[in-house]
């Protein structure tokens, strides 16, 4: 399928993509639903073409359960058709002449709803936090200098006192922290080497996706997460290296455990990028 960016698509036509994706739902149920026959006659063709392993108890549990998960389907496909947003789309797509099959699809617009749905509420948690002051920033720094951290800052001071851009480095990760308009952005230190980004640009452009941070203080203790870059395993799949042979990058900050004797900070969870679609 064709892919679709956010950025691309104008606001009055956002209501049209989320019909797009319940439409696209409903189609991919009825799919579903065309199998279900299959799913209950077919443990009886495999009886009738192996009849010397023939087990009644097993054939039946196998009817049963196609028959179970097709009333499923079905009643689900029910709900989706009955659904008001639903109604006027089909009735206006009766009148005209559809394409069949899954080509009917050239994207997906179930999952680019999901991203919009996603994206709105980055944009609005981005709106609510407000901007750290030129003073905030620089009491962070000074209270980040005074306490031992294993993330490492180098500033940039100059003849007006700017602190920024600022080198941050923890283990073999070396990135450039900016202060901007209404944001940091964060970047690699290291430049470009190759076709194959190091690990250092990989980690600043997850950290550069929206939201972007405003809050200088949770933006150091995220890249202080990194420490445990070469062992903190996905939260999702368990693994270290994922279906696309990348590194858990994201990290996802949670409330720590009651019993946890270290009350500082949050807990950070490592998670691929690919766990998190």
């Amino acid at each position: 399928m064709a892919s679709i960016v956010i950025e691309d698509i104008h606001p009055e036509d956002i209501a049209l993509y989320e019909a797009l994706a319940l439409t696209q739902q409903a189609h991919s149920l009825l799919n579903i639903v065309r199998g279900a026959p299959s799913n209950i006659i077919g443990p009886l063709r495999e009886a009738c073409s192996t009849p010397q392993q023939i087990q009644p108890q097993e054939i039946a549990y196998k009817i049963s359960k196609g028959a179970q998960k097709g009333r499923h389907d079905i009643q689900e496909l029910k709900q989706r058709l009955n659904d008001d947003r639903i109604k006027p789309l089909l009735k206006e797509a009766s009148n005209a002449e559809l394409v069949q099959g899954y080509d009917t699809w050239t994207s997906d617009y179930l999952s680019l709803a999901k991203k919009l749905i996603a994206n709105k509420t980055a944009q609005s948690q981005t709106r609510d936090i407000p901007f750290d002051t030129t003073n905030e920033a620089t009491t962070i720094l000074d209270n980040f200098a005074n306490s031992e951290h294993e993330l490492t800052l180098k500033l940039t001071t100059d003849e007006y006192n700017n602190s920024f851009p600022l080198t941050a480095k923890i283990g073999y990760l070396k990135l450039v922290i900016d202060r901007g308009d209404n944001a940091y952005s964060v970047q690699s230190a290291h430049p470009p080497n190759g076709r194959v980004p190091s690990l250092s640009q990989q980690v600043a452009e997850v950290v550069s996706k929206p939201p972007t941070s405003k809050r200088l203080s949770e933006l150091l203790e995220m890249l202080e997460a990194y420490h445990d870059i070469d062992y903190h395993r996905c939260e999702s799949c368990h693994s270290m290296i994922g279906t696309d042979f990348s590194y858990p990058l994201i990290r996802k900050a949670v409330p720590k455990p009651e019993e946890d004797t270290d009350t500082s900070g949050q807990k950070w969870l490592a998670y691929h990028e690919a766990c998190m679609r």
